[in-house]
């Protein structure tokens, strides 16, 4: 099986999402399991040669269980339809900013950045990028940057601007409204079809580490670990 097959895999699944069906291609879905973890180890070993933080994390801790949690869901489907990982130090649960690798057929994205940060984080991150906003201009005004990621998702923002920054005057005010600071780049299924895909993969995600440079050290900063 590879990464293509997987995908396949992943969408039978969606269409089959019930213990029955999932009982019935166990070992089809360890396969997937398996390519997709290979897949991410690969990825860890190249970037963490670019990004300290990653070096010594293995695929097992940054890949994300395939069983939901329908306890406080009205969607009651056992199974989630995608592959995920998280890569950051710490591994999947990780608070920090990283890169995240998701397989699903259709859906598929390589993410970099911080999602959803707890108040006080998501606080220190706005007020460095107030304070440093001609920086991470910069970072996004890089080719290497610009080449895959144009700007901030903005699924997850306020609709007002933040108290704190009421009176302010900045280049980029829609970046004070963001709850998660993460750039996506969207991957079709023919993606993985792709002799080099996988270096590409690590391409895009590399091009990531400026940002994930910045908001870490914006964390480690306020807490005087810099």
């Amino acid at each position: 099986m590879n990464a293509f097959d997987a995908l396949k895999f992943l969408g039978e699944l969606r269409e089959n999402n019930q213990r029955e069906w999932f009982a019935a291609h166990k070992a089809a879905y360890e396969e997937a399991r398996a390519v997709f973890e290979y897949s991410v180890q690969k990825l860890l070993k190249g970037l963490s040669e670019l990004d300290s933080e990653l070096t010594g994390l293995e695929a097992k801790d940054c890949v994300f269980r395939i069983y939901r949690d329908v306890r406080f869901s009205h969607d009651k489907s056992p199974y989630k339809t995608h592959f995920g990982a998280y890569l950051a130090r710490g591994g999947r649960k990780s608070a920090r900013a990283g890169y995240y690798v998701h397989w699903e057929e259709g859906k598929s994205m390589l993410v970099g950045g911080l999602w959803c940060p707890e108040p006080e984080p998501l606080k220190i991150v706005r007020q460095s990028v107030f304070d440093n906003e001609d920086e991470l201009i910069d970072i996004f005004e890089n080719k290497s940057f610009s080449a895959h990621f144009q700007d901030f998702d903005r699924d997850d923002m306020l609709k007002r601007m933040p108290t704190a920054f009421l009176n302010v005057s900045c280049k980029r005010p829609e970046w004070l409204k963001l709850k998660s600071f993460v750039v996506v780049e969207g991957k079709e299924d023919a993606f993985f079809q792709q002799n080099d895909w996988e270096q590409q993969a690590l391409q895009t995600l590399s091009a990531a580490y400026p940002l994930n440079h910045f908001l870490n050290y914006s964390l480690d900063e306020a807490a005087g670990l810099v």
